[in-house]
């Protein structure tokens, strides 16, 4: 085990996007350490906390079907355009990191871990970590819809 742990302490020395889609662990689901109300897009639901936090946005963009196409179409829609947004955005982002992050010593892997890192705590992501995946998810949506229409159109 400590996949997670290990994945985390890579991504000080080579540059990554780290993201957690696992859903939402339900109370008694992996032992009861104590219980949490955790807010997603769509629902209140109670949960017993789990490492690493995972990022609620990405996990509804994914999990959440949009009907406007059939499954096999809309889940591949949606990987390309998260995949694409990712992509978009991140090149703000680092640069917001990098200013964020003025140590010469530093490498850009530890600045930009540290940056999406920002008050992290065991039980949610950091809060620059879960407003550049906000932007990469509200860019994806945008995208989707444009896959869908060419699809439709085509």
């Amino acid at each position: 085990m400590g996949k997670s742990r290990l994945t985390d302490a890579v991504a000080r020395v080579k540059f990554c996007f780290p993201f957690n889609i696992r859903g939402v662990v339900l109370l008694g689901q992996y032992g009861k350490k104590f219980i949490q109300f955790l807010v997603t897009s769509s629902s209140l639901i109670l949960c017993s906390p789990a490492y690493p936090p995972s990022d609620i946005d990405i996990y509804d963009f994914f999990h959440y079907p949009d009907r406007r196409a059939g499954d096999e179409d809309e889940i591949e829609c949606k990987y390309i355009a998260f995949f694409v947004a990712l992509f978009e955005c991140a090149v703000p982002e680092l640069e917001k990191a990098l200013d964020a992050n003025p140590d010469p010593g530093s490498t850009i892997p530890e600045r930009w871990h540290r940056y999406l890192g920002w008050g992290a705590t065991a039980d949610a992501v950091g809060r620059n970590r879960e407003h550049f995946y906000k932007k990469v998810v509200d860019c994806a949506e945008r995208v989707t819809i444009s896959l869908f229409t060419y699809l439709q159109d085509n």
